[in-house]
Formats: structure tokens, C-alpha cells, sequence
């Protein structure tokens, strides 16, 4: 976060520095669980937790998904197929 901000250049009083910019992404050819054990091992339980961000294997966004489908999907659907 501090790395995000730091680059942004964004002054330390500004509303810009309250902005959460920790989120998570997963591959589109991830299974659901492969997926779900990602974000358990790398994101904090913040607000931003409540949605992932399927992208394709160059980083491009493809969609984002609510968790809730995840954990109501079938583990071993792709997150291309929900």
C-alpha cells in the first residue's frame, strides 16, 4: 500500500492517501479452490476482500467476481467458467 502511494506521489494530508489499494486477482484458468487458496494466502481481510479480479495470463482484467460466488461455485470450475 505504502509502495502504491509512494509512486502515486499523492500528499501525505490528501484524500487520495485513505484510498485502500490492496485487492487480489486471480487467473482465469485458476480452478475455484486453486483460487480460494490464493486469497486466503495473500489478501488481508479489508473491505477489498469482497470482490476478486480474474485476469488472463498477461495481467488484462477479464471480470470481477463477488466472493460469494466462489464459495457457493463448484471448487473445481475455473473461474473462466463462472
Amino acid at each position: 500500500k505504502d509502495a502504491t502511494h509512494d509512486l502515486l506521489e499523492y500528499p501525505a494530508n490528501s484524500v487520495a492517501m485513505l484510498i485502500d489499494t490492496s485487492f487480489a486477482t486471480v487467473r482465469e484458468d485458476m480452478t475455484v479452490a486453486q483460487a480460494i487458496l490464493h486469497i486466503r494466502e495473500n489478501l488481508q481481510d479489508t473491505e477489498a476482500a469482497d470482490v476478486i479480479f480474474v485476469v488472463d495470463k498477461q495481467g488484462v482484467l477479464i471480470d470481477d467476481i463477488p466472493v460469494r460466488r466462489l464459495v457457493l461455485s463448484d471448487p473445481a470450475l475455473t473461474m473462466r467458467d463462472i
